[in-house]
C-alpha cells in the first residue's frame, strides 16, 4: 500500500496536476464537503455498529508481534471520533472557506489551513486502521451484522478495497499538499486567485 500510494501522490497525480487547465486542481476544495460526509458518517458508524467494528480489531499476539494497550471497544470508539473530527474539518471548513468567499472576504489564514490538515489527519489515521483490514484478510474476520457471516470474504473484496485505500489515501495526500498551511492553492485563493467553479 506504501508503495502504490507513494506513485499515485508523486508522479501519478503529479503528472495529472501539470496537464490540467490551471486552477482546475485547486477546485478540489468543492469536493471536501463529500469526503468529509464520508468520513463522519464512518465515524458515526464506529458507535451504531460497534460489535461489527470490535469484530475486525486484531487481538493482542496476532502476526506474533500486534501488542497495543487498551481494549478492542476503546480504538473502535477513539479512531470514530478522530473520523468524526477530521470529517467535520473538511465537511465545514468547505462550507466556511466558500461562505467567507461568497461575502467577498478573505478566509482567514487557519480556516485556509483547517481542510488541509484534517486531511493530513485522515490520511495518518487511514494508515492507523489498516491493521484491522488486514487482519479480516490474514485471519478472515468477519464484521458481525455487516458481512456474509460464516461465508468467506471473496480475494476480490480485499483487492478492491487495496485499491479504494490507496486512492483514498492519495486523495488526501493530495488535499494536504494543495491546501494545508503554507501551500500555493490556499495562497493563491486567500490573495484574490480565487477559483472559479467547475
Amino acid at each position: 500500500l506504501a508503495v502504490l500510494t507513494a506513485l499515485a501522490v508523486g508522479p501519478v497525480f503529479g503528472g495529472v496536476r501539470s496537464l490540467l487547465p490551471e486552477g482546475w486542481f485547486a477546485n478540489w476544495r468543492r469536493t471536501w464537503p463529500i469526503l468529509g460526509a464520508f468520513y463522519m458518517a464512518a465515524g458515526v458508524s464506529h458507535f451504531t455498529a460497534e460489535e461489527a467494528f470490535e469484530a475486525i480489531y486484531p487481538p493482542a499476539g496476532t502476526w506474533g508481534f500486534w501488542y497495543l494497550p487498551g481494549s478492542a471497544q476503546f480504538h473502535v470508539q477513539w479512531t470514530g471520533v478522530a473520523e468524526i473530527a477530521g470529517g467535520s474539518g473538511l465537511f465545514l471548513g468547505a462550507i466556511a472557506w466558500a461562505a467567507a468567499e461568497a461575502l467577498g472576504k478573505e478566509p482567514p489564514a487557519w480556516l485556509r489551513s483547517l481542510p488541509g490538515l484534517a486531511a493530513l489527519g485522515l490520511f495518518v489515521l487511514t494508515w492507523v486502521v489498516t491493521p484491522a483490514n488486514v487482519y479480516m484478510f490474514t485471519h478472515g474476520a468477519q464484521m458481525v451484522g455487516l458481512t456474509p457471516g460464516d461465508a468467506a470474504i471473496p480475494v476480490t473484496f480485499h483487492a478492491v478495497r487495496g485499491v479504494l485505500q490507496v486512492v483514498l489515501l492519495s486523495l488526501l495526500w493530495g488535499y494536504y499538499e494543495a491546501f494545508g498551511p503554507g501551500n500555493e492553492a490556499s495562497s493563491d485563493s486567500a490573495s484574490g486567485g480565487s477559483v472559479s467553479s467547475a
